[in-house]
C-alpha cells in the first residue's frame, strides 16, 4: 500500500513554520529545522531554542498546534493540524538529523533562487533545539490553486492514550 502524498512529503527538504496560540487567540510562529514523521501520524518537529521562547509559551496539555510545510520547488504545500503532545531538549541524534535536514534545505534554495547555501544555513540553523511532538488529527492542502483548503484526510487518524 502506498503512503498518501502528504505524509510523502514530510521526508523532503521542506520549508517549515509551526504556529499555536497565544491566550488573546493571536498566533506565535516559529521556523522549524526538520521532522521526524517515522511515526505518522505522530511526529517530532525541531525548533531552534533562540526563536521558541514565545512559541513554547503557549504550549500547555490542551494546546491545539499547526504545522505547515512546503516544498520549495513545486510550491505543495500542507499544513498538518492535531494536538500537543510534548517537548523536550533534542538528543545529539536529532541534533544531527537537523544538521542533515537544512543542509538539503539549503542545497534547493542555492540551486533554485542562488543565494548563498553557507549564508542561509547559517541564519536557519541554530543549536541548542526542542523536539515537540505533535499526534496530526487534520491534513489540509494547502498548495496554491484548486483544492488548496480541502482536508487531506480522515479525522480522527488515530486516538492517541
Amino acid at each position: 500500500m502506498s503512503l498518501p502524498y502528504y505524509q510523502t512529503l514530510l521526508s523532503e527538504p521542506l520549508a517549515f513554520w509551526a504556529a499555536s496560540c497565544n491566550e488573546q487567540a493571536c498566533p506565535e510562529l516559529v521556523r522549524v529545522n526538520g521532522v521526524d514523521a517515522t511515526s505518522f501520524p505522530e511526529l517530532t518537529f525541531f525548533i531552534p531554542e533562540v526563536f521558541a521562547k514565545r512559541f513554547i509559551a503557549t504550549l500547555n496539555p490542551d494546546a491545539q498546534l499547526a504545522l505547515l510545510g512546503t516544498h520549495i520547488p513545486t510550491y505543495n504545500s500542507f499544513q498538518y493540524k492535531g494536538a500537543f503532545h510534548s517537548i523536550r531538549p533534542c538528543a545529539e541524534k536529532e541534533v544531527q538529523q537537523q544538521f542533515d535536514y537544512v543542509h538539503k534545505l539549503t542545497d534547493i534554495v542555492d540551486q533554485l533562487l542562488g543565494l548563498s547555501k553557507q549564508e542561509v544555513f547559517d541564519s536557519i540553523f541554530f543549536q541548542p533545539s526542542y523536539a515537540v511532538h505533535l499526534i496530526v488529527t487534520d491534513v489540509f492542502n494547502q498548495t496554491p490553486g484548486k483544492g488548496a483548503g480541502q482536508s487531506e484526510i480522515l479525522k480522527p487518524i488515530r486516538q492517541h492514550d
